[in-house]
Parts: C-alpha cells; sequence; structure tokens
C-alpha cells in the first residue's frame, strides 16, 4: 500500500553475468542477465561482467578522413596516447582488470603494461622513455610512474585523494596534475 521497502535485502542467487553495456550507444546499465517465470523459477546466464565488443583504433585526419591503425581488434578502452615517437600506443583497458597496454601498430604486437591494481590514464613522457599513471594499486588511487618495460613502479603522490595526470613538462622533469579533494 505505501510502494516503501521493508525488511532487510537477501541474497537470492549469486555469479549472475550483467552488462555494463546496453545497446549501441555502450551506455552503462548493469543489467543482470536473468529472467523469472510466473512459478518462480529463474533462468540466468552464470558469470560476472558482460564483455564488451573488441574494437580497433584509427587515425583521423584533419580533412576527417579515417585510416585504421592496423587490423589488430583491441580490447575496449579508455585514454589511448600515441607514443613521442609516433610509433606505439598506450591505452588502459575499460573492461574488468583496467591493466594498461602498449600496442604497436607496425608489428601488431599488444604488450600488457601493468598487471597489478586498476590502472587508468596514462600519459608519455616527452622522450617515450616512462609512463605516468593512475593505480589503486598501493591502496587509495595515487599517481604511479615507471619506465617502459621496466617491473619497478614509483608512487609519485601519496594517494587517498583523486589525482589524476595531467602533463609532463617539455623537458621530463616535471608532471603536472590535478586533484580533487574527497572532502570538499
Amino acid at each position: 500500500e505505501t510502494l516503501s521497502v521493508v525488511g532487510q535485502p537477501v541474497p537470492a542467487l549469486d555469479g549472475i553475468t550483467h552488462a555494463e553495456h546496453g545497446g549501441n550507444n555502450l551506455q552503462v546499465t548493469g543489467a543482470a542477465q536473468f529472467s523469472v517465470s510466473e512459478n518462480g523459477a529463474i533462468l540466468y546466464a552464470p558469470g560476472s561482467i558482460e564483455p564488451l565488443p573488441p574494437n580497433a583504433l584509427v587515425w583521423v585526419d584533419r580533412s576527417g578522413n579515417v585510416t585504421p591503425v592496423g587490423t589488430k581488434l583491441l580490447p575496449v578502452f579508455n585514454f589511448a596516447r600515441v607514443s613521442p615517437d609516433g610509433r606505439r600506443i598506450i591505452f588502459n583497458e575499460y573492461h574488468v582488470n583496467k591493466d594498461l597496454w602498449v600496442y604497436d601498430p607496425a608489428r601488431e604486437t599488444l604488450d600488457r603494461h601493468t598487471s597489478e591494481g586498476q590502472n587508468f590514464n596514462p600519459i608519455w613522457s616527452p622522450d617515450g622513455s616512462r609512463i605516468a599513471f593512475r593505480s589503486d594499486r598501493s591502496g587509495p588511487s595515487a599517481i604511479y610512474m615507471n619506465e617502459l618495460g621496466a617491473q619497478s613502479v614509483v608512487q609519485l603522490t601519496p594517494g587517498g585523494s583523486l589525482d589524476n595526470t595531467g602533463a609532463w613538462t617539455p623537458d621530463g622533469k616535471t608532471l603536472a596534475f590535478s586533484r580533487r579533494d574527497p572532502q570538499s
């Protein structure tokens, strides 16, 4: 009668696939993949997050002409950045692991750059030897840096606020970033 929720929530079923997108516009929906019949039987797709379809990178010139960057389909990604020499592209994976990947279109190779935490917004140093990125690998999100191909990672900011990479100075000695204070 009051259309209000009463009682404590009780899990009915675990491990149901849910969509992180919907339709052709890739909007985040979170729709669970299940159906309940009139007699209470549940039909569902087991799993977790439904993967997005792979996509491709393209070059677009100033006239609007589109040219594919290689032929390899890539995991769904955000923040694709071209290296200073124009030969490689780094991006963060959008789905599940959120690792950083380096794509070499000439060789059509795809190399994982990170394997810990959720990693976002990678940027190349001016000489292309280092990558700065945001990650939650050691707790609250902070900015990290490492040499391309190296295993060691250096934490640059303390974390605890929403720090996000911005840009390197041309000499590669200073990194500008933004910080959003969670308290304000």
